[in-house]
């Protein structure tokens, strides 16, 4: 009997560990879930909102694995930042913010930020236009209808105090914009915001990365990203030719690194949509006239690229391998 007591007893032990780790397994796993579905929440923009945000997401680790496939905490950023009129100053540090950030990615997937490009000149346009609308402007009308109520209904006031009837109105008026008094001033230019997006662009462009087994839609990718870089300079985000040459260098470079490293993968009928729209279409992406008559064009660059990916394809599909 009591050596199948102690089965039992055995039996019975080993179940309950089992049990007691199973519970604890699931209890990790719903953790791990729920840090993992923070990190894609939407952003809580009240002041408390955005100190959790910076501490218990942004400053994960592992936010570097969300941000290359998930840019919509940079755009909800912007996003508040437009609908409550903030500053130039306010677009920068969110940028700043981002650049630092995708410092650390291993890569950017490239339908990704072509999505939060598009939503550029809408959210940050307004910065750049050449009379921009202050907060006064938009109170101008309530401003001068509280002049005007006031002065009707105490005009008698006013002759008898003029000072304590200024200092009143004053206060009313402040009083009525007070919500609206830190945008007032813009603390910083054009043209440091600019030069901050640039720099954003340039880290992201340089991470860039496409998936070989989508080919039809890498290089439509690639067109449609030089367009939305050109729309840049429609709006007056980007005011200088020579930024967005820059710009259209790195994503030329960054596209013939993924063919080098592609090319295997890539189909034939890849590189020959790619050959015959570069000799058919008109891009702007590779008739911006280089810096110097002497350097090589980006059109001539990047057909040299597709050619040596293209004659790497045929010599894989006939057992050559070409370095």
């Amino acid at each position: 009997m009591k050596p199948k007591l102690s089965l039992v007893l055995i039996i019975c032990v080993t179940t309950f560990i089992g049990s007691v780790q199973a519970v604890s397994d699931m209890h990790q796993y719903n953790n791990e879930q729920e840090e993992s579905l923070r990190m894609y929440a939407p952003l809580d923009t009240s002041p408390e909102g955005i100190r959790n945000f910076l501490q218990d997401v942004y400053n994960r680790r592992d936010y570097v694995d969300v941000l290359p496939n998930n840019m919509t905490h940079l755009l909800q950023f912007l996003e508040h930042g437009k609908k409550t009129h903030q500053t130039r100053g306010y677009a920068k540090s969110v940028i700043k913010l981002f650049s630092n950030k995708i410092k650390a990615v291993q890569y950017i997937n490239a339908y990704t930020f072509s999505l939060m490009l598009s939503e550029f000149p809408d959210l940050l346009g307004e910065h750049f236009l050449h009379k921009r609308e202050s907060a006064l402007d938009k109170h101008k009308d309530t401003i001068n209808s509280i002049l005007y109520s006031t002065f009707l209904s105490k005009y008698d006031y006013f002759k008898k105090n003029p000072q304590e009837f200024f200092d009143s109105l004053s206060m009313e008026i402040l009083n009525t914009i007070e919500n609206d008094l830190p945008i007032i001033h813009e603390d910083i230019s054009c043209d440091e915001l600019r030069q901050a997006i640039v720099r954003f662009l340039e880290i992201a462009l340089g991470k860039l990365i496409w998936n070989p087994e989508e080919h039809e839609k890498i290089w439509e990718s690639v067109k449609t990203i030089s367009k939305q870089l050109e729309s840049l300079m429609e709006c007056n985000i980007i005011n200088d030719a020579n930024d967005l040459d820059d710009l259209y260098w790195s994503l030329i470079h960054r596209f013939c690194f993924f063919l080098e490293i592609a090319s295997p993968e890539l189909p034939v009928e890849f590189y020959e949509k790619m050959k015959n729209d570069l000799a058919t279409q008109q891009l702007l992406l590779l008739e911006l006239e280089e810096q110097e008559e002497l350097i090589e064009t980006k059109g001539n660059y990047l057909m040299q690229a597709i050619l040596q990916g293209q004659a790497k394809k045929q010599a894989a599909e006939m057992g050559i391998v070409l370095r």
